[in-house]
């Protein structure tokens, strides 16, 4: 066979090959499903299959909005490891009624690679973060929808002490 009619045959098997597996594709990036292992059990999405993604709206939508929440933040963090220094991501989803769930943590260094900071800092960031109340309940322009939604808030810290908060 001619090396041309062999890769013409070659391209339509794989393209049956792809067609026949199942591949699940997410709804989208950064999807933060259910984990019974560490999920509370009195938290509810209203809306499993329509979350609105983190970049909806960027502001933080908290009773008080930012400033209100990073000074809550200032009163009860106290400074730690004077090594560590990096960013810690906490990510969580607010639901129709505006409650907070689903907590997962990301830790990285300066340059961004995955790394682990000390149990007692991470431990004080989530649970503040897990305290925060008054999140803004979304709805659509007619108010006849309510829309769970993603959040999240990045810490950087700079050996051992809070620098900022973002978004």
């Amino acid at each position: 066979m001619k090396p041309f009619i062999l890769s013409i045959i070659f391209v339509y098997a794989s393209i049956a090959h792809l067609q026949a597996q199942s591949v699940e594709v997410p709804k989208h990036i950064g999807l933060i499903p259910h984990d019974p292992t560490i999920d509370t059990l009195d938290f509810e999405v209203c809306h499993e299959d329509l979350m609105l993604p983190y970049f909806h709206h960027l502001e933080v939508s908290i009773e008080g909005e930012k400033p209100a929440m990073v000074n809550q933040y200032k009163t009860l963090f106290k400074a730690s490891n004077k090594k560590e220094s990096g960013y810690i991501t906490i990510r969580f989803i607010v639901n129709c009624k505006g409650e907070a769930g689903r907590f997962r943590v990301i830790q990285m260094d300066k340059d961004y690679q995955l790394t682990s900071f000390s149990e007692e800092l991470v431990l004080q960031l989530y649970n503040i973060t897990t305290s925060l109340k008054g999140w803004e309940i979304f709805t659509s322009e007619n108010n006849n929808y309510s829309y769970d939604y993603i959040r999240y808030l990045t810490f950087k810290i700079e050996k051992g002490e809070l620098k900022d908060i973002m978004p």
